[in-house]
């Protein structure tokens, strides 16, 4: 019988805070995620999705991206997805 493996995700974090972004991290890993990049900054972030023409979702924290931001790197890469992230504590 032929089993076929599921597609992995292929994630980029963009998260200001650092214990939350290797929560999120190791819970994607643990979900067998493909974490492709983890942006430090908007400007690294920038760049990594204007050279990769990827289906890619961007796990975000509402401090490192805003509406505009997204609108903007939108128009450069419409195979990305933007997924904010719950603030625990």
């Amino acid at each position: 019988m032929l089993e076929l493996a599921e597609a992995k995700l292929n994630v980029v974090t963009a998260i200001s805070n650092n214990d939350d972004e290797e929560s999120v991290a190791h819970l994607l890993h643990s979900q067998g995620c493909n974490i492709i990049f983890r942006a430090l900054n908007l400007q690294l972030l920038t760049e990594f999705l204007s050279r990769y023409d990827l289906e890619i979702i961007v796990i975000y924290s509402k401090e490192f991206l805003t509406t505009s931001h997204i609108e903007e790197l939108l128009i450069n890469s419409s195979s990305t997805k933007f997924c904010r992230t719950i603030t625990w504590s």
